[in-house]
Formats: C-alpha cells, sequence, structure tokens
C-alpha cells in the first residue's frame, strides 16, 4: 500500500505513458477544446446542449505524469529484473534467514554426541549444597554433650557428664572440573534425524519462495510491457482520431448540416472513449508498477520500465506433453516434497519423545586439586590446632541415569504422530493443487499458442478496414458512424493480440513455476545471491 500511495503522491494520476507532449500544446488543427463551429439552424439545434469539451485538460495532466515517470523510472530487461528480485525481494532474505536457523538448529542437535565439561567445586556440582567453595573458607562449630558409664575404685557404676566440641575453620582453595560423555541415549539420533529433515524441509520452502517471486517478477514485466504496448497503440489510434475531428469539423464549417454535426460529435464520441481507455490504462499501470517494485524489493517511490531493446514476442515454447508434465511437477514441486519432509521430522521427533523412557549411559570425570589451612576437627579453636593439607583427587566411571515423567513424553509423542499424519494429509492436498495447476497452464499454454495467429491476423485485418474507412469517409460514402466503428475495431484487436502474446508468456512462465524447473540463468543468479546472503 506504501508504495501504491508513493506512485500517485506526486500526480494525480500515475501512468506510464501519456499521449505527446503535442496534446498539451494544442495547434489550430488538433485543439480539442475549441473546435470550430458554424452557423446551425437554431430552429433544429438549439434545444442541443453538448458541454464543454476536457480534450486538452486531459491530454495535459496525462502528459505531466509522463514526465513525472520519465524522472523516476529506471529501465531493466526481464533479467535484470529477476536478478534485482532475486538478491534484495525481502521475502526471499527471510526465507533464507529461516534456512540458516533451521541448519544451525540441526547442527546444535548434532553436537549433543560431544561430551561436556565445566568447572565445579568439589564433588563436581555446586549446586549440591553443602559444598565446598573454590576458594574461601569453611566453618563449622558443634558442641556436643554425653554422659558415659564410669565404673569407681569400689566397683560401682554411675553416669558422668562429659562436652565434645569440635571446630573446623579452614581456608581453601579447591579448583575443580568434571566432564561427562553420554554415549548411549536413544532420544537423541532421533532428535538429530527430526531437526535434519526439518532443515531439509525450509530449504525447499525457500526454493518455494524464490520460484514464486521469479514468477511474479516474469508476470509483472510482461503486464508491464503489455499495458504500455497497448498504450502506444491507442495513442496512435488516438493521433488518427484526433485527424478525423479536424477533418470533420472543417465538413461542419463548410456545410453545418445536421450530418455534418452528427460526425463531429461521433469523432468527439471516440475520442472521449479512448481518453477513458487511455485512464484506465494508467490506472492498471500503477498497479503493475507496484506489483513489480514489492516482487524487486526496490526502494519506495522508485519505478521500472521494461528496457527499450524488449520486444513483447513469444519466448520460447514447452516441449513436453501433458502427462509428462504433470508427471515431473508431481516429482519435484516443493510443496509436496516440504510437506513430506516435514512429515518425517515430526515422526522422527515422535519417537524420540517414546524413547525417552529408555536409560542412559554416560562416562563420568571429576578432578580436583584441594589447598586448604587451618583448624579440622579441633575441640577448640586455639592457632596450637591448626594444620595444613593439599593434593589431587579425581574419580571416573560409569553413570546410569533413567528418568519417569509421568507419561508426559508419551503424550507429546502421539501429538506427534498426528502432526506427520497431517503434514501427509497436506501433501496429498498439495498433489491434487499441483496436478490442477499444472493442467490448467498446459491448457492456458496450449490456446494462447493458437491464439497467437489469430489475433495478429485480426489486427492486421482490422487495421486495414480502418483505412479502408478512412478512405471511404472522406469520399463521403460512408458516413460517421461506420468510421468509428472502424476505429473502435482496431483497438479491440490490439488489445485482443496483446493480450495473446501476454498470455503466451505468461502460460509458459507459469509452467516452468509449476513444474519446479528454474528458466535459464536463474540458477546461477540464485547461488550468486545465497553466496552474498551467506556472508552477510
Amino acid at each position: 500500500m506504501k508504495r501504491l500511495i508513493a506512485f500517485i503522491s506526486t500526480a494525480q494520476l500515475l501512468g506510464l505513458v501519456a499521449i505527446p507532449q503535442s496534446f498539451a500544446n494544442p495547434t489550430p488543427t488538433d485543439s480539442f477544446s475549441q473546435t470550430s463551429s458554424g452557423p446551425v439552424d437554431q430552429t433544429s439545434f438549439d434545444s442541443l446542449d453538448y458541454g464543454n469539451d476536457t480534450f486538452q485538460e486531459t491530454s495535459e495532466e496525462l502528459a505531466a505524469i509522463r514526465r513525472d515517470f520519465d524522472g523516476r523510472s529506471q529501465a531493466y530487461t526481464l533479467d535484470e529484473a529477476i536478478a534485482y528480485a532475486i538478491a534484495n525481494n525481502p521475502t526471499i532474505q527471510a526465507a533464507y534467514r529461516s534456512v540458516q536457523s533451521k541448519q544451525w538448529s540441526a547442527i546444535s542437535d548434532k553436537r549433543l554426541w560431544w561430551p561436556t565439561a565445566s568447572g565445579a567445586g568439589p564433588y563436581g556440582d555446586v549446586n549440591i549444597v553443602p559444598t565446598w567453595p573454590t576458594i574461601g573458607q569453611r566453618y563449622t562449630s558443634t558442641q556436643g554433650r554425653a554422659y558415659t558409664t564410669v565404673e569407681s575404685t569400689d566397683g560401682k557404676t554411675y553416669l558422668e557428664k562429659t562436652d565434645s566440641n569440635s571446630y573446623t575453620i579452614l581456608d581453601t582453595f579447591v579448583p575443580a572440573v568434571h566432564g561427562r560423555w553420554t554415549f548411549f541415549d536413544m532420544p537423541r539420533g532421533a532428535v538429530i534425524k527430526s531437526s535434519t529433515e526439518a532443515a531439509k524441509a525450509e530449504e525447499l520452502l525457500f526454493n518455494m519462495t524464490v520460484r514464486d517471486t521469479v514468477l511474479a517478477v516474469q508476470e509483472g514485466y510482461f503486464a508491464l510491457y503489455s499495458e504500455i504496448k497497448f498504450l502506444n497503440g491507442l495513442e496512435l489510434d488516438y493521433r488518427e482520431n484526433v485527424e478525423q475531428l479536424s477533418q470533420a469539423e472543417a465538413k461542419y464549417s463548410a456545410a453545418p448540416t445536421l450530418i455534418n454535426l452528427n460526425a463531429v460529435q461521433q469523432s468527439k464520441a471516440t475520442l472521449y472513449a479512448q481518453l477513458e481507455q487511455l485512464i484506465d490504462m494508467h490506472v492498471k499501470l500503477i498497479q503493475e508498477g507496484a506489483k513489480m517494485a514489492r516482487a524487486m524489493g526496490l526502494p519506495i517511490g522508485t519505478l521500472i520500465k521494461p528496457s527499450n531493446d524488449f520486444q513483447m514476442r513469444p519466448l520460447g515454447s514447452w516441449n513436453m506433453e501433458l502427462m509428462p508434465t504433470i508427471e515431473h511437477a508431481l516429482a519435484h514441486r516443493e510443496e509436496i516434497l516440504s510437506a513430506q519432509t516435514l512429515a518425517k521430522s515430526q515422526s522422527y521427533l515422535a519417537t524420540s519423545y517414546s524413547y525417552s523412557y529408555l536409560p542412559k549411559l554416560s562416562l563420568y570425570g571429576y578432578f580436583d586439586y584441594n589447598a586448604q589451612n587451618g583448624i579440622y576437627g579441633a575441640s577448640d579453636a586455639k592457632k596450637n590446632n591448626k594444620t595444613w593439607s593439599w593434593g589431587p583427587s579425581a574419580n571416573i566411571g560409569l553413570i546410569f541415569s533413567w528418568n519417569f515423567d509421568g507419561t508426559v513424553n508419551d503424550a507429546k509423542s502421539r501429538s506427534a504422530k498426528y502432526a506427520s499424519k497431517q503434514s501427509l494429509a497436506k501433501a496429498q492436498a498439495s498433489r491434487d493443487m499441483v496436478a490442477t495447476q499444472t493442467a490448467t497452464a498446459f491448457a492456458e499454454y496450449t490456446t494462447a499458442k493458437m491464439s497467437l495467429n489469430t489475433s495478429k491476423a485480426a489486427l492486421t485485418n482490422a487495421k486495414r478496414a480502418r483505412d479502408t474507412s478512412k478512405i471511404l469517409y472522406q469520399q463521403n460514402l460512408i458516413d460517421a458512424t461506420a468510421y468509428s466503428a472502424a476505429a473502435n475495431a482496431v483497438s479491440i484487436a490490439s488489445e485482443s493480440y496483446t493480450k495473446s502474446i501476454f498470455t503466451y508468456n505468461n502460460s509458459l512462465a507459469k509452467l516452468y513455476r509449476y513444474t519446479s524447473i528454474w528458466p535459464v540463468g536463474v540458477s546461477k543468479m540464485l547461488d550468486e545471491a545465497v553466496k552474498i546472503l551467506k556472508e552477510g
């Protein structure tokens, strides 16, 4: 929407082709707002009001639009437009970042095979309380009292109360490290396979995004050129009808009869219809320009026009028959393959949840160096009880671990299994969609190929009929209505021929897209763009 607003911000309408500059400064022979008028029988025509002509005003507005476009547009060849879109389209860039995210997620899961190590206090885990600090002081003070049986010299026994105190005040320095390598972990393998398949599915979706963008650029480029081509044809017809209006007005000026007045009004009606058609085509050009700018990732307010050497002609042909075309599409379309790959990923994920109830085996090792001094376990805290000790300690062995979560992971496994089935169902739906798309594009291509010759012949015949009608009208052998009909027929035939070429090229581009075949040169463009994205 921002692009569309920017396109119309500096002019009342934004188009890519307008009426020539000569129309903005009309001469006495082609002015439409100051047509010649001769004496008219007031008793016959005083009740008729034809209003004011607006040819000049409309022509000036269209000329302003053309100047605005020329100042803000850049010419691109079709290959240049595709290459620019692949390198700059934000949707493609976002899709590739998603691929990188999934790839690194898979890499992180693969690294679960690697051993882990960390620094810790004694006993290998600082989360165990109480523990020893790596560097610091330990303090323990225990005071106790007990009764003991004592036998006197005369053989009698009695209870005697005694105190038992223990003091520990140690300055410690105990750096330690522990490591673990879990070599038997059944869920881990399934997790790695799941994330790997998810990364593959994301790559397929990235290719699908690029193919959609390439098709959008091709369609937009063809549509843009078709609109310009058709506008150029309308402009030529407009010139012809301007000349015809001048002749009709000259006749009416010389002989102000009802028939000659009708000829003038018929010519004006034709010109007004063509002006309305030109304005409508400018609106379509705005829409096509907005689509192209969005597809290519152009800065807002920047316009594009086809290169001067581009000609709308049939671009290549399709060599496969219908069924081989559909079979190729079903075997290579990313929509199908990505859904199937995602189903595999979800199936592996379900397996990993199921395996989580199996035990794990790890190789564990611990090492520390203990240096401490102070009072340790003495009956009082006097300095003469101070001691010193130092030296390393280590242990190594196997750790067996097992966890039961109350069947939480079992429910997650079932959920992932149903998600896998859902993806398989989507894959089947995509197969139906792909078959329909491919068959439709093939039918469009076949019919467009047939209509090329007929529409071209129709245009040639319409132009000859118009030229003949013009001569007949100049010789007063037909009326203005017949000539106007012949002139309008040329516009219709020109539009039909332009649409035939557009439909042909568009259907051919769709066949490449719907069969997942890269057009010539696009694969290399994509490789270069991906290389830049990797570095970014």
